[in-house]
């Protein structure tokens, strides 16, 4: 009968340790899992993407911060450090739709989907890309959310949540 011996076991581990490690290491190479350093040794938030992009989330101060911060970047990356931007000043406040709150007013008070959404369709804007907002009206209820697009796809926004799409060809249907 054959015996493994206590390093062969010490190998195994080593080995499987290592291969765990390659595969971790990967996931974060490919964006499947992205490194978020909300504290970093310096004292500043900073938020590092799976392509390398760093944003400063501390000091948010104006919209430009926030323009100059998320600029040149493709779609999804810009509306996630929007996002990201955002998260750090988000207060749900139910805010009166004949009321139209500044930026500086966001930053203080909050605002609800209405004032965000329109927020979030402005930046988009001055990023370079389209956005809009959407109303829907239910019994009882509504909502408004804001929708990004270029030329590669889009992006639905509501409240800190969102969902991009890219734009596929498929056979019988014309982009």
């Amino acid at each position: 009968m054959f015996r493994r011996s206590f390093w062969d076991f010490f190998e195994l581990g080593c080995l499987l340790l290592l291969l765990v490690f390659t595969v971790f290491v990967g996931l974060i190479y490919w964006g499947v899992i992205v490194v978020d350093f909300s504290s970093s040794g310096n004292g500043e938030s900073v938020r590092e993407f799976f392509n390398g992009t760093v944003i400063n989330l501390s000091g948010v101060n104006s919209y430009d911060d926030i323009v100059f911060g998320c600029s040149n970047l493709s779609l999804s990356v810009s509306v996630r450090c929007i996002r990201d931007y955002l998260r750090v000043f988000y207060v749900y406040n139910v805010t009166d739709d004949n009321v139209s709150l500044s930026f500086d007013d966001l930053l203080v008070r909050g605002g609800d989907c209405r004032d965000w959404s329109f927020l979030v369709a402005n930046l988009s804007n001055s990023l370079g890309f389209v956005g809009d907002t959407f109303r829907i009206v239910g019994d009882g209820f509504a909502h408004r959310f804001a929708v990004i697009s270029d030329s590669g796809g889009w992006c639905v926004f509501s409240g800190l949540s969102f969902t991009c799409f890219d734009f596929v060809e498929e056979e019988g249907f014309s982009v």
